[in-house]
């Protein structure tokens, strides 16, 4: 394959990966109560590549949680972002520890 397939190729999996990323976003945003928390923690990630260091998993984790305060913001969903808000104290804890060694 020459440059420029591989290149189409790549493109076509951030994309299908970006409509993925949207789908189960939207699937979450959709749950009622703190069903959102439960589906929030599944870590597909985990279950295809092994040996994720702890440090990248906080920053993904760190991501996710800023994307669904923007969301529940934008809905006025006020107790739910003050519970990721305190998930994101935490990790920010956390990635801290990391700024320190």
């Amino acid at each position: 394959m020459d440059n420029k397939d591989d290149d189409l190729e790549r493109e076509q999996d951030i994309e299908e990966l970006a409509n993925r990323i949207v789908s189960k976003i939207m699937q979450i945003k959709a749950l009622d109560g703190k069903d959102w928390q439960h589906a929030s923690t599944e870590d597909p990630l985990e279950t295809r590549v092994t040996n994720v260091p702890r440090l990248y998993k906080m920053y993904g984790e760190l991501a996710k949680l800023m994307t669904f305060l923007g969301l529940f913001e934008e809905d006025e969903e006020y107790e739910k972002c003050a519970e990721i808000k305190e998930r994101i104290i935490m990790i920010n804890k956390i990635l801290e520890k990391y700024d320190e060694i």
